[in-house]
């Protein structure tokens, strides 16, 4: 008898190892490696965007710099607030065009988008 079931164990351990083995694959395909493209697609939109705002801010600060050294007497005493106005237009321009540019694409790139 004791040699009935060793046969019958040695039969389906090859089986029952492949499909645990077939199990692992297919978490490993549908988890694992979906998040590790997430990651990325995270890591560089995020670089992206700290790039992207480094360098828009960095040039609104020199369109005020630039406003404020300019000697138009129109911009000192009680009118020194205009250059900040003239640079908060292209900063709201500057959004606007960001939150226009937001969307629900990006990492599902298999489905239909109409």
């Amino acid at each position: 008898m004791a040699d009935s079931k060793s046969a019958k164990r040695g039969t389906l351990g090859g089986p029952i190892s492949d499909i645990v083995e077939t199990v692992r694959a297919y978490v490993m395909q549908e988890t694992v490696d979906p998040l590790r493209g997430v990651g990325r697609f995270i890591g560089f939109g995020l670089l992206g965007a700290v790039f992207i705002a480094l360098g828009t801010g960095l040039l609104l600060l020199s369109l005020l710099r630039f406003l404020q050294t300019r000697e138009v007497h129109a911009f000192h005493g009680t009118w020194s607030f205009v250059p900040y106005l003239i640079t908060l237009v292209p900063c709201v321009a500057f959004i606007a065009l960001a939150i226009s540019r937001i969307g629900k694409t990006g990492l599902d790139r298999t489905k239909d988008s109409r």
